[in-house]
């Protein structure tokens, strides 16, 4: 069975570097979403292995989608550029699995 993955991520450069990274690895279908409406949309059409979220998207919370996530049997990945541990912790304690600081080595992706 082929994994499905999504991306959530608005700043297009890293949601394309991380696309290429799980691509080379070949570890399933990938899918992208840039803000919360199009996550959730993408969440409701599709069940997902994987979810790779940005905390910090532009104009939404990336919280209120891992309060989303949490009820889905997804396994939840965040993507932090913050220094604080509060909100890796915070993203813990709402059902993440593990996490990414940003900058990142693209080989820790796979």
């Amino acid at each position: 069975m082929t994994a499905k993955i999504l991306i959530v991520e608005d700043d297009l450069d890293i949601q394309t570097l991380i696309k290429i990274s799980l691509s080379n690895k070949q570890l399933g279908d990938i899918y992208l979403a840039s803000d919360k409406p199009e996550a959730e949309a993408k969440l409701k059409a599709h069940r997902f292995d994987v979810v790779l979220l940005d905390l910090n998207l532009k104009s939404e919370n990336g919280y209120e989608l891992v309060k989303y996530i949490k009820h889905e049997d997804t396994k939840l990945i965040i993507v932090t550029a913050k220094d604080s541990d509060l909100d890796v912790y915070k993203g813990f304690e709402n059902g993440a699995v593990d996490y990414v600081k940003k900058p990142f080595d693209p080989i820790e992706l796979a």
